[in-house]
């Protein structure tokens, strides 16, 4: 492992990942004590909206959520790190006469993030499926693990998106803003569904946008959705990266 990575590395551990994953692991038991709680003309109406039947799903249906959101927005702040927060403080110029390529800097500074999201997203998976299936069963623990492993798959594909975004800012205020609209954007269609189900009657459609109610829906079929959003998100995570280095080498204000 190149030096640079491997110190790269060390801080991201020595900035506590562990606070967000334990952030994540309560919501999960908060959210299973709310939800059965909630009055049942609530339960009646997310089970009508979103097209689910038992308490398993409903709680996996708020799980997802909090997965998803717990996952993305550490790792979109974290980011800021490659190129916004020195570039606001006038510290890129300092990094980059180090005796390192703009590509090795890049890739130092992003894969650590991406490494600890997804480890943080397996955890989360393992806990959320043997929570699920001792509290609320009956469930499929595969389809549950998969579920998330898939949500994990989305939101690294999405960091490394933003990662190119970011090398188009220079303030970390406006940096969080598009962060957080980027992130928010895949979770649109399921508000749309759950207020306006009109606007998205094709089955095919729901299927693909109404996240994350769409992972509930086809529980034999998400190892293999699991398979192919891991699949495609590695490669197009490794194409982002590359693009993210290219465009720094190419930078006009560097």
């Amino acid at each position: 492992m190149p030096p640079l990575l491997r110190a790269e590395y060390r801080l991201a551990l020595a900035r506590g990942p562990a606070l967000p994953l334990l952030v994540a692991l309560a919501n999960l038991a908060l959210i299973s004590w709310i939800i059965p709680r909630l009055p049942a003309p609530v339960l009646d109406f997310l089970r009508h909206a979103f097209h689910v039947q038992t308490m398993a799903d409903l709680v996996l249906l708020n799980d997802y959520i909090a997965i998803y959101l717990l996952l993305y927005l550490p790792g979109a702040f974290a980011l800021t790190r490659v190129f916004v927060r020195p570039a606001e403080e006038h510290e890129l110029d300092l990094y980059l006469t180090k005796p390192v390529t703009r590509r090795h800097y890049v890739i130092a500074r992003t894969v650590p993030t991406l490494t600890l999201t997804g480890a943080s997203g397996v955890v989360l998976a393992l806990v959320t499926a043997a929570k699920v299936t001792v509290l609320h069963p009956p469930a499929d623990a595969l389809a549950v693990f998969t579920a998330v492993v898939t949500l994990t798959a989305l939101v690294l594909a999405l960091l490394a998106l933003l990662n190119v975004v970011y090398l188009h800012l220079g303030e970390v205020d406006n940096a969080l803003l598009v962060a957080s609209a980027l992130g928010l954007a895949p979770l649109i269609p399921g508000a749309l569904f759950l207020y306006r189900p009109d606007l998205l009657t094709d089955p095919l459609a729901a299927a693909l946008l109404v996240l994350p109610a769409n992972l509930l829906w086809a529980p034999a079929w998400m190892p293999t959705i699991a398979l192919a959003s891991v699949t495609l998100a590695a490669a197009a995570i490794t194409g982002l990266l590359h693009l993210a280095a290219r465009r720094l080498e190419q930078h006009p204000r560097l």
